[in-house]
């Protein structure tokens, strides 16, 4: 069976309890926290973003599988497609998954490592 990255979004709620002289300043060193543990899910406030899967279809969409025409910027191995969805890639030599960034495109288009 086949795997799509689908981009999703809700939304939750939940209180802090913060020190503060005065509400202002509560409202201020709220907004910089950490997100709370705990969090209720607003009903009905799951979607799924359309947008992104139309205007972003390299990384939303049906998941690419197999070796990618990419190279691991450390170790310069061919990298492969990750099932991990908060990656793109993967690379089995360095034990790593990677984004973008950590690749490069192979320098022939084929199976060989950049040297």
């Amino acid at each position: 069976m086949k795997k799509f990255r689908i981009p999703v979004s809700w939304s939750a709620t939940a209180t802090l309890i913060v020190e503060a002289e005065y509400l202002e300043a509560a409202v201020s060193h709220a907004k910089e926290s950490p997100l709370p543990d705990e969090y209720e899910y607003v009903d009905g406030s799951f979607k799924v973003d359309s947008y992104l899967i139309d205007e972003f279809p390299d990384d939303y969409g049906e998941m690419k599988t197999g070796e990618a025409n990419r190279v691991c910027r450390r170790c310069k191995s061919p990298v492969h497609y990750s099932d991990n969805p908060e990656y793109k890639y993967q690379c089995f030599q360095c034990d790593e998954d990677l984004y973008e960034f950590e690749t490069d495109l192979k320098e022939d288009g084929s199976n060989q490592p950049v040297s």
